[in-house]
């Protein structure tokens, strides 16, 4: 038998078996709403600013998927969906952050001042799937999250996010896929809040 052959008895072996054992592999699984990120009560930087956050849109190319579960030979075997549109989650921590930053959010943009920033974000992607390793394998949460921010005085600013979650198998196929998902997820909003604070205090 020779080296090629030998690592993928390995692989087959040590990885491949915790799937084909377990029925998870084979299952649509459900993901969930990832909890809101643990916002601290520091510095209030919004300070009474007035901010309006649009429904973010979706503009992913498969919008009925949120990924998928391989078998022991990365071959896809299972679906992973959103309970809800992911982009409605994002959207709504979003200004969940914001409010809890101090600023004033709305989402009616005809009431907002001229000076008030408007929030709206476009969900590029926000995938998982299994990263198989010779020993090992994880679940791994990609999003991609393009944010622009306006005013009615004509400014306009726009940033893209990439962000990826993981997780072991260690403690079970589906909930690696919720703990990478939920990971990759909170940190894009609290990246998201971060940017839009700095952006703030930049245009006073």
């Amino acid at each position: 038998m020779n080296v090629r052959n030998v690592r993928s008895c390995v692989r087959v072996s040590v990885v491949a078996a915790a799937f084909l054992a377990s029925g998870c592999a084979w299952t649509t699984q459900t993901l969930e709403p990832p909890q809101a990120p643990a916002w601290y009560g520091g510095i209030q930087r919004g300070a009474g600013r007035d901010i309006v956050v649009v429904p973010f849109v979706d503009r992913r190319k498969m919008p009925h998927l949120c990924g998928i579960k391989k078998n022991g030979y990365s071959q896809p075997a299972a679906h992973l969906l959103c309970s809800m549109p992911p982009e409605r989650w994002l959207s709504d921590l979003v200004a969940e952050g914001l409010s809890e930053s101090g600023f004033d959010v709305s989402s009616a943009i005809e009431d907002a001042p001229p000076s008030a920033l408007i929030v709206s974000g476009a969900l590029e992607q926000t995938f998982v799937e299994p990263d198989m390793g010779v020993f090992s394998a994880s679940a791994e949460a990609d999003v991609w999250l393009t944010i622009a921010v306006s005013n009615k005085n004509g400014f306009r600013a726009r940033r893209s996010f990439y962000v990826k979650g993981s997780d072991t198998y260690l403690g079970g196929i589906e909930s690696a896929g919720q703990n990478a998902f939920d990971t990759a997820m909170r940190e894009t909003v609290v990246d998201v809040v971060a940017a839009v604070e700095n952006l703030a205090e930049a245009r006073p």
